[in-house]
């Protein structure tokens, strides 16, 4: 237990540093819908969906 504090800090830490993206498509057959979700620079990491299903 002497490590928790130290390690909830650098989960929090972590998620400040995140966000969110939502994508609301319009005007879009039903079906499967691939996405690519890339960054302008090299820091970070990008987690995403392959797709959605509309």
């Amino acid at each position: 237990m002497k490590g928790l504090p130290a390690t909830f800090e650098r989960i929090v830490g972590e998620f400040r540093q995140r966000y969110l993206l939502s994508y609301m498509p319009s005007g879009v057959e039903g079906g499967w819908h691939a996405i690519d979700v890339t960054r302008r620079n090299s820091r970070g990491q990008v987690t995403a969906r392959r797709g959605y299903q509309r």
